[in-house]
């Protein structure tokens, strides 16, 4: 198996996965373009990357600590900390 074919089959099986962060801090992290583990996929976040289908529960402490990250653009737009969809919610 190539690492592309790893990294795809690493990517469908991170959809089922959940993810929960209480008190978190997520600080100054670069997300970077690379080979293997999903480095052949685009990578965004330099923060939480919470990716396609998977669910992800964050309280607001780690959504107002995850800061300063880099994404792989180098823009740090709307990536940058947190990459993807979550549902807040109290620890």
């Amino acid at each position: 198996m190539t690492a592309v074919q790893q990294d795809q089959k690493l990517a469908r099986d991170l959809r089922n996965a959940a993810l929960v962060l209480c008190r978190t801090t997520v600080q100054s992290n670069t997300a970077q373009d690379g080979s293997g583990l999903l480095g052949s996929l685009r990578s965004l976040g330099g923060g939480i990357h919470i990716t396609a289908g998977a669910t992800a529960y964050l309280d607001a402490f780690t959504v107002a600590n995850t800061l300063s990250n880099t994404d792989s653009s180098g823009l740090n737009g709307a990536t940058a900390n947190i990459d993807g969809t979550y549902f807040q919610q109290n620890c």
